[in-house]
């Protein structure tokens, strides 16, 4: 058996959704963190999603789900089964017809019972978040399904982005099938930049980054967000980074800088 070292808890959950409009027709990808691992065979429910669909069951693709989901239109509740144990992560896919008017923002409860591997009496208390959802038309994906690599051998868990894999918010690795929690002592506080001076974000541990004036086109608030993991999957090819260190994330998700930035962390490979 396990010991936990924590309170039993859900990590987070992230969301993001790609549409055409002239199919009507979207994709969620949902990512549900926890600090325990799952039990097998037990459910896990999401209150909350913008799906448009009279059905009462939903084909789901994903990691450690069965392939069909149970959906309540009425209170916007999905109730997906686990079919993986030992996994503190969740992964998976489910479309339905576009929104009429695409929402800024969902909010999001996430529970579940008798759901620790080992300890399932061991309660979980539910999460209640609003997130941020855009809604967008990625390039067409090279590969069926949720794979890609050059014979599409490889299943991405992150985001298929015409032939790439790209990791969403704390998912890491070279499938993006790692997750990481984020280190709220190491990370620093955001901070608004200004496009026009120079500026340092950095935490009490020294973790951060200097931004260069001229960096931004116009002023933004960053955060640097900072996760540990004890290895990093780097690919096929290059193998596992062992340890990894604190890896850094800035904040918003799609920031492109103008000049280089300097990241500041203790760890030297």
């Amino acid at each position: 058996s396990r010991d936990l070292i924590a309170p039993p808890a859900f990590s987070g959950i992230q969301i993001s959704a790609n549409t055409s409009y002239t199919a009507s027709y979207c994709e969620y990808r949902i990512t549900v963190l926890a600090n325990f691992f799952f039990q097998t065979a037990i459910k896990v429910s999401i209150q909350g999603l913008p799906l448009r669909t009279n059905a009462s069951l939903i084909d789901v693709s994903g990691s450690g789900v069965a392939r069909e989901a149970s959906w309540n239109q009425t209170s916007n509740t999905l109730v997906v089964d686990v079919t993986i144990p030992d996994q503190n992560y969740l992964f998976f896919t489910v479309a339905s017809l576009s929104p009429p008017t695409p929402s800024s923002s969902v909010d999001i409860q996430l529970y579940c019972s008798l759901c620790i591997a080992d300890l399932p009496g061991r309660p979980v208390p539910s999460l209640s978040v609003t997130l941020p959802l855009s809604f967008q038309d990625l390039p067409p994906q090279v590969c069926a399904d949720s794979n890609f690599g050059p014979s599409c051998q490889y299943t991405c868990y992150g985001t298929i982005v015409g032939d790439k894999c790209v990791c969403s918010k704390g998912q890491f690795g070279f499938l993006c099938n790692q997750v990481a929690t984020k280190n709220e002592l190491l990370s620093p506080p955001p901070k608004l930049v200004d496009p026009v001076a120079p500026t340092t974000i950095t935490s009490a541990a020294g973790i951060g980054g200097s931004i260069p004036a001229g960096a931004l086109g116009e002023g933004l608030t960053i955060s640097v967000e900072v996760y540990e993991l004890p290895n990093l999957d780097v690919g096929a090819q290059a193998g596992v980074i062992v340890p990894a260190g604190p890896i850094v994330q800035f904040e918003p998700s799609g920031i492109r800088f103008q000049k280089p930035v300097e990241i500041f962390t203790p760890f030297n490979p």
